[in-house]
C-alpha cells in the first residue's frame, strides 16, 4: 500500500512541476497525451513520467484490491476490516 501511495504522490509532484514548465500551464500535446514536437525536452520527459507513474499507480492499487479480495475470501482477513464493532 505504501508503494502505491508513494507512486501517486510522486506523480502528483511531477504533474505540478510539469504545469510550471509549460507555457500558460499546458504542455503542447498530440492525441493520446503524447508530447508535441514543440514541447521542451524537460516538459516532454515530465509528461512521459506522469503517464508512466499513473499507469503504475493504477496497477498497484488494482493488485492491492485483488489481494485484499483474495484474503477476505480465504478468511484470512475479517469481513469487518475497517469497521467499528
Amino acid at each position: 500500500m505504501g508503494v502505491a501511495a508513494s507512486t501517486g504522490l510522486v506523480a502528483l509532484v511531477a504533474q505540478v512541476v510539469l504545469n510550471h514548465q509549460a507555457p500558460e500551464g499546458a504542455v503542447p500535446l498530440e492525441t493520446g497525451g503524447v508530447p508535441a514536437p514543440e514541447a521542451s525536452d524537460k516538459a516532454a520527459r515530465l509528461q512521459r513520467l506522469v503517464g508512466a507513474l499513473g499507469s503504475v499507480n493504477v496497477a498497484l492499487f488494482g493488485g492491492l484490491i485483488a489481494a485484499t479480495t483474495v484474503l477476505c475470501e480465504e478468511g484470512v482477513l475479517s469481513p469487518r476490516v475497517g469497521t467499528r464493532g
